[in-house]
């Protein structure tokens, strides 16, 4: 990576509430990448945007392309864009770090824990997200140590978790934490 500000993106997939059965895996994606790169990383996205006919203000995701029924690509495109998309991040100089969280794992290791001091209760549905996060900003800190340099976050989260990652981001600034 060339040594200017990075800029760390995070997008999650799946759920990381406990009550949610429907996903048991959760995953924290961060991808990192230069701010010089940043303008032809987003030009290659608009470009698929507008070569697939999705809203240039919004983020895409590869599901609405792949599997939403009403605007599911075709075979052929369907293997074009995952071929081109493919290629473009092979030669970006990005970094990826996935953090993966087995739910039902994760619950069976901490619940003895938990239960001591909380319950496994809907106030605490956002731990696995906030420990994902957690991780993600110390791998986040490790690489901005190892460049010397300065950096900053994007983060589109959903379902309310922006609490959770902005006090991931409060608590890894604590020494006594």
């Amino acid at each position: 990576m060339i040594n200017n500000k990075l800029l760390l993106f995070i997008d999650e997939s799946g759920k990381p509430d406990f009550n949610d059965s429907t996903y048991r895996h959760f995953l924290l994606v961060g991808v990192i990448i230069p701010e010089s790169e940043f303008s032809i990383i987003s030009g290659y996205f608009s470009y698929i945007k507008r070569k697939y006919s999705l809203p240039l203000e919004k983020p895409f995701h590869t599901y609405q392309l792949l599997e939403e029924p009403s605007s599911k690509l075709g075979t052929a495109d369907g293997k074009s864009f995952v071929r081109s998309m493919s290629e473009f991040i092979e030669t970006c100089p990005i970094k990826i770090f996935l953090i993966h969280t087995d739910k039902v794992k994760f619950q069976r290791k901490i619940k003895a824990e938990l239960i001591k001091t909380v319950t496994l209760r809907s106030e605490n549905k956002g731990i696995v997200y906030f420990f994902s996060a957690y991780k993600l900003f110390q791998l986040f800190i490790d690489t901005l140590k190892k460049f010397n340099t300065s950096g900053s976050v994007c983060a589109d989260s959903r379902y309310n978790q922006d609490r959770d990652l902005l006090d991931a981001f409060l608590k890894i600034r604590d020494p006594q934490f």
